[in-house]
């Protein structure tokens, strides 16, 4: 939800009309690379433990997986 709102007004702010301002949003949800930079720096440090590991990396494959229905709902007219 926070990259679609975060995302959607960076879009709009920018000129995007609200339909394109959401498949912006929605296209940015399965973008984790720095979440996973910092759990790997966090588990290095002994911030992070390996139950929180599985519980982020899980998330990220979900968000992966629900993205392309989504957006494919984003671009139905």
């Amino acid at each position: 939800v926070s990259k679609v709102i975060g995302c959607g007004l960076g879009a709009l702010i920018g000129g995007m009309n609200a339909r394109e301002a959401l498949r912006v949003g929605v296209g940015m949800i399965p973008r984790m690379g720095v979440e996973l930079a910092m759990l790997a720096i966090a588990m290095k440090a002994g911030i992070v433990g390996s139950d929180a590991y599985l519980v982020i990396v899980l998330m990220i494959f979900l968000s992966t997986l629900v993205t392309p229905p989504l957006l494919k709902l984003a671009f139905r007219d």
